[in-house]
């Protein structure tokens, strides 16, 4: 079990408890970020990538199987106290936000995005 930072920019702000424990990767390629985690005692496997300034990530989960979240450009994840998550890849990019309510149970092989992560251009008008 190990938690590893990797923080590549400047004024990013990371709050994790003392007592935190599983496979942790955070990765931070950008400023003034903000990542809390009030609750990391029963969590497998969390993979953390921030790519650009001003994000913001909030959790306090009961229980991590296997979350990778990735946030993009000032966007922000939220999840709630006590929230379950056995298999999830989160997204959230341009300014968007992904809420997710206490007391939630995602099962596996769940995604959530604010975007597909490519832009959609008209051909026929450019």
């Amino acid at each position: 079990m190990s938690i590893k930072v990797v923080d590549k920019g400047f004024g990013n702000v990371l709050n994790i408890p003392d007592d935190a424990r599983g496979n942790v990767l955070i990765t931070i390629e950008g400023d003034n970020n903000v990542i809390t985690i009030v609750n990391l005692r029963r969590v497998d496997n969390l993979k953390i990538t921030v790519d650009g300034d001003g994000g913001m990530i909030q959790m306090d989960p009961f229980r991590i199987g296997n979350l990778s979240i990735g946030i993009k450009h000032g966007a922000k994840v939220v999840i709630g106290k006590g929230t379950s998550i056995e298999g999830a890849y989160i997204l959230s990019d341009h300014g968007r936000v992904v809420s997710i309510g206490d007391d939630c149970m995602f099962s596996y092989n769940v995604q959530i995005r604010t975007t597909d992560s490519h832009g959609i251009y008209d051909v026929l008008n450019s």
